[in-house]
């Protein structure tokens, strides 16, 4: 799968759905069964493969895991996913 990540002039912002879930020990499918968010969306968070975030799956997402929004999401001034 191609991962697309936002990376500018100002830094990279990547999402880390996938070690939020794997330290909780669920799966894509339970998370979109919980949250009621639609399962190709959490598969796309989980492979990082969005240019796009809905502040509203954010929360629910959260909400669901339990976690704080810095869990979810990573900056970086310097950092590269090449």
């Amino acid at each position: 799968m191609r991962k697309i990540y936002y990376e500018t002039n100002y830094g990279c912002v990547k999402f880390k759905l996938k070690s939020v879930l794997e330290k909780r020990n669920m799966t894509i499918y339970g998370l979109s069964k919980l949250s009621g968010i639609k399962y190709d969306t959490i598969k796309d968070y989980y492979n990082n493969a969005n240019t796009f975030y809905s502040f509203e799956a954010i929360a629910k997402i959260c909400y669901v895991l339990d976690c704080d929004i810095e869990e979810l999401i990573e900056y970086s001034k310097y950092y590269s996913y090449n």
